[in-house]
């Protein structure tokens, strides 16, 4: 019968509630309830002698394994939840993001509550279940882990999670992170937990941010095709790799309609937010992105794309282009090559 296990499991990790914090002579709060296609530039807020902090969310994800991967293996397999639905791949998605508009660096605390709601609850069931072992569920928020094997994991079906974004400034912004891990052990039987279903509600009860020291705005260094090193001058590019200061976070850039469109590694899992901010600036981009798991959007001959299955980022012109992949690997045309 070990052979005909099986286990469907629906787990939908969503950021529902976003907070919006102006730092002036007061703090002020704005509620506000979005997809996770949500970009920032619908929230505007203004207190330009000091500046603010915006928390938006990120992925949603999801996670539905199917008969056939839970089918009894040779070795224990790991399963991820994605915002794609591809559970073979180990992420770490971003589900929240916390930007600064203007000049200072920022302290932030927050207070995350998840909430746990299910009509056959996995957890549970989980619980109930006498070969269950530590490690073989397991979420991860940040620097905090989760493991389905404790009791009482969730306190009224809540979980509530106090953390700290430090170092926050207009060009270092934070992130809250979230991974869930379903292991399928080899040597089990793991049928108790067939068709169960669990959903992860997320929302930000708390966001108080404190300037803790002034901040200048880092150089910005540049390089496309034409240049086999960074610039620090970006006339005349179409498009390029973007990074600031000695960081070794790189963005790849185009120039659309004469406005800088930049992507970065979550871009991925923020097609939707890509697709509406490009063809707003007159782009022409496939609208069959979720299935085909590719975004490409042009302007005259400046091109980008998002690979969501090849896991790369790409923005060209002609046939010369600019490229960053999920593995780390940065070029720029095929004979110009860029890495840490």
């Amino acid at each position: 019968m070990e052979t005909k296990k099986r286990l469907i499991i629906y787990l939908i990790i969503v950021i529902m509630t976003l907070l919006l914090l102006v730092i002036g002579a007061s703090y002020a709060y704005f509620s506000v309830t979005s997809t996770n296609s949500f970009g920032s530039k619908t929230i505007s807020a203004s207190a330009p002698e000091v500046g603010s902090v915006i928390l938006t969310s990120g992925s949603n994800l999801t996670m539905n394994i199917t008969a056939s991967q839970m089918m009894k293996k040779d070795i224990d397999i790991s399963y991820y939840a994605s915002s794609n639905g591809t559970v073979n791949l180990q992420t770490t998605p971003v589900i929240a993001k916390a930007k600064v508009s203007g000049d200072g660096i920022y302290t932030c605390d927050y207070t995350l509550e998840i909430s746990k709601s299910a009509t056959n609850d996995l957890y549970t069931a989980f619980q109930g279940w006498s070969g269950k072992t530590e490690g073989q569920i397991v979420l991860t928020v940040g620097n905090n882990v989760y493991d389905f094997n404790t009791a009482n994991l969730f306190t009224n079906n809540k979980i509530v999670i106090n953390g700290t974004l430090s170092g926050i400034a207009s060009g270092s912004p934070g992130q809250i992170t979230a991974q869930l891990k379903f292991v399928n052990k080899k040597s089990l039987d793991q049928s108790a937990l067939k068709n169960k279903d669990i959903t992860l509600t997320f929302s930000a009860t708390s966001f108080n941010c404190s300037v803790t020291g002034e901040y200048a705005e880092p150089t910005k260094y540049y390089k496309n095709n034409s240049t086999s090193d960074w610039v620090t001058n970006s006339n005349g590019m179409l498009y390029y790799l973007k990074r600031i200061g000695n960081s070794s976070d790189i963005e790849v850039c185009g120039v659309f309609n004469g406005t800088e469109s930049c992507f970065d590694q979550d871009s991925y899992d923020n097609m939707a937010r890509y697709y509406n901010e490009l063809t707003s600036l007159g782009a022409t981009c496939n609208s069959n992105y979720e299935t085909s798991g590719d975004l490409i959007c042009s302007y005259g001959s400046v091109s980008c794309g998002v690979h969501r299955q090849a896991r790369s980022i790409q923005c060209s012109y002609d046939i010369d282009f600019c490229e960053i992949y999920n593995s780390g690997n940065v070029i720029c045309d095929s004979w110009d090559v860029w890495d840490d």
